[in-house]
């Protein structure tokens, strides 16, 4: 970057950029999904179809010349990839699993707990310290947040612990997706830096989201409602539209916010932008939260205000036992996903500073 480009808070004006973009597109998937399944109750089967058209319109578009450059598939670059794209997938099908378990509330508050999470893996693989005291109270923020919304919890008080049982797999799926994102995001060189992992995670993650399909019943049950007397709704395909739409713009928003930011604060912006989310959900829907419930929502929401991202850690200062085991658990993994390439934490935190190109 370049030393006279102005900044807005010591954060670059692409970094602002993009989390505003991560986060109009962010907030608006979980509703649009969360209305396209009232009309097309199928969560596989969407999430399949997202990936596809993602893969199709950045392919259309680049033989179309509206973009160039994007990177051919070549085995170097695809293996870092493959175990982000199961986690991606994962994600997905876990997104879709607990908004059809679960109103959207209690999807937006295990969301907001995976800050907790990703600071420590902040510090154990990608060289940061461990959160300040102000940090560990935002974070315990959020915590406390969330255990006030799951005590006034309809589901948790008929179910208990099973009506959080997917929410709790998207928990962990997101937590770990997120830092190893960041890992890879400058790890591997791409020719084009957003477009790139944007074809590449939903070309690879295609065929294990296939796959999820295959298992679940929903393509049996997509065709009982086709044959059924009043068939799909035209506007089950519309919304579906929008939602394959919003896939791929929240694709490309992602990976653009995750480059110019850390793991972690990545993750908060995602808690933060649930704001809209909930606004949306009570104009919408009648299966909300009670007041109580909302507001230990926004509680968490508080938390994530005043989180302070950690600083890379001294390279000069004893590394952090926590880091110590991630260090040995890297070197594990980079022989076999080839990221011994990837640059030093140091490294990235200059690349996260650098400014992308955004005709890429």
């Amino acid at each position: 970057m370049d030393e006279g480009e102005s900044k807005l808070g010591g954060v670059s004006q692409t970094a602002v950029f993009s989390i505003v973009l991560y986060s109009a597109f962010s907030s608006s998937m979980l509703v649009v999904n969360k209305v396209t399944m009232a009309y097309l109750p199928f969560p596989s089967l969407i999430s399949f179809v997202q990936i596809c058209s993602s893969v199709l319109l950045v392919n259309g578009a680049e033989r179309l010349h509206i973009l160039r450059g994007v990177d051919a598939f070549a085995w170097a670059k695809v293996k870092p990839y493959l175990f982000y794209v199961a986690l991606f997938a994962l994600a997905l099908l876990t997104n879709m699993k607990s908004l059809q378990a679960a109103n959207v509330e209690t999807v937006i508050v295990f969301r907001s707990l995976t800050p907790v999470a990703v600071a420590a893996l902040d510090a154990m693989f990608l060289g940061r310290e461990l959160p300040c005291a102000r940090s560990c109270v935002a974070l315990a923020v959020i915590a406390l947040g969330a255990l006030g919304y799951a005590r006034c919890d309809e589901a948790f008080g008929a179910a208990g612990l099973e009506a959080y049982r997917w929410p709790a797999a998207y928990f962990v799926v997101i937590a770990v997706e997120m830092t190893y994102g960041k890992l890879i995001v400058h790890g591997v060189d791409m020719d084009s830096k957003i477009w790139g992992p944007v074809l590449y995670t939903n070309a690879l993650a295609a065929p294990v989201m296939l796959g999820l399909l295959a298992a679940s019943d929903d393509v049996a049950e997509f065709r009982k409602l086709y044959a059924s007397e009043g068939g799909v709704p035209a506007i089950g395909y519309a919304l579906l539209g929008v939602g394959c739409l919003t896939g791929t713009g929240i694709s490309y928003a992602g990976w653009l916010c995750r480059s110019k930011t850390s793991a972690s604060t990545y993750t908060v912006v995602g808690v933060l932008n649930k704001c809209g989310t909930i606004l949306a959900n009570l104009m919408i829907w009648t299966n909300h939260a009670s007041p109580e419930g909302i507001a230990s929502l926004f509680v968490c929401l508080l938390g994530g205000t005043i989180y302070k991202q950690a600083p890379i850690r001294d390279a000069a200062l004893p590394r952090l036992a926590i880091a110590r085991v991630g260090d040995a658990s890297k070197r594990c993994f980079a022989s076999h996903a080839r990221l011994d390439a990837a640059p030093p934490p140091d490294a990235l935190l200059a690349h996260s500073d650098s400014e992308p190109d955004l005709e890429k």
